[in-house]
C-alpha cells in the first residue's frame, strides 16, 4: 500500500494600512452593504461620509469589471475625513512555468498596447520602465507607466499611474501579479517601490494533504 501526499503551496501577503479589501463581484445588496460596512468602520459622517460611500461604490464597480474577474481588490482611504480614494490595487495568479518569468519579462518591455483596449482606440502607455527584482520566494518583474486613455466625447481622462508587480515562486504552480493605480500622481513618491515592498511580504506555506 503506497503512502502518498499531495503538497499546496499557498502564500500570505501583508496590506499595509489604509487599503480596505473590495467585495467580490455578487448580488448588488450584498455589494452596497460591504462598501457601507467599510465607510461605517471610518468614523465619518455626514456630507464627507456620503462622498466617500459614492467614490467607494464608483471604485469597486471598476472592480468588479469582468476583465478584472478573478482578483482581489482593495482602495486606499488613507484620509478618511477628504473623502477620497487615493489608489486601487489589485492582486491576482498568472501562468508559472519554466520560462515564463523571461517571456513576461520580455513583453512587458515591448507590449505597448493595454491587452483590453480597443484595437481601433487603444489607450497610451508612456515612460514604461521594466526591471527584475529577487523577492522572499522567487524572481519578480516590476513595471512602471502612466496610462492616458482614449479621449471620449472631446473630454480628456486624467492620465494614470501604473506599478506592475509580476512575482514567479519557485516552487508553485502558479504566479502571482499584484498592481496598483492612481490619478493621483503626487501621492506616491515610488509607487513601484511602495509595491515591491509589499510583495516583499509574500511568505509562503506548506500544506500536505493524503
Amino acid at each position: 500500500m503506497s503512502n502518498t501526499s499531495q503538497l499546496t503551496i499557498t502564500f500570505d501577503v501583508e496590506i499595509p494600512a489604509g487599503w480596505h479589501k473590495l467585495p467580490a463581484p455578487g448580488r448588488a445588496e450584498d455589494t452596497d452593504a460591504a462598501v457601507r460596512a467599510i465607510v461605517d468602520g471610518l468614523d465619518i459622517v455626514g456630507d464627507t461620509r456620503h462622498s466617500l460611500l459614492h467614490v467607494l461604490a464608483a471604485v469597486t464597480a471598476v472592480a468588479q469589471a469582468p476583465k478584472r474577474g478573478g482578483r482581489m481588490h482593495w482602495a486606499l482611504v488613507p484620509e478618511p475625513g477628504n473623502g477620497r480614494v487615493e489608489a486601487l490595487m489589485s492582486l491576482g495568479t498568472i501562468a508559472n512555468a519554466p520560462g515564463r518569468f523571461e517571456e513576461y519579462k520580455n513583453a512587458a518591455a515591448v507590449d505597448l498596447d493595454e491587452p483590453d483596449a480597443d484595437a481601433d482606440n487603444p489607450a497610451e502607455l508612456i515612460n514604461r520602465t521594466v526591471s527584475e527584482r529577487t523577492l522572499r520566494v522567487g524572481r519578480a518583474v516590476a513595471v512602471h507607466d502612466f496610462v492616458i486613455e482614449p479621449t471620449t466625447g472631446g473630454v480628456a481622462d486624467p492620465a494614470v499611474e501604473r506599478a506592475i508587480v509580476a512575482l514567479f515562486p519557485e516552487r508553485a504552480g502558479r504566479g502571482i501579479e499584484m498592481s496598483i493605480v492612481t490619478q493621483n500622481l503626487a501621492w506616491f513618491d515610488d509607487v513601484t517601490g511602495y509595491l515591491v515592498d509589499i510583495a516583499s511580504t509574500f511568505r509562503e506555506t506548506e500544506v500536505r494533504s493524503a
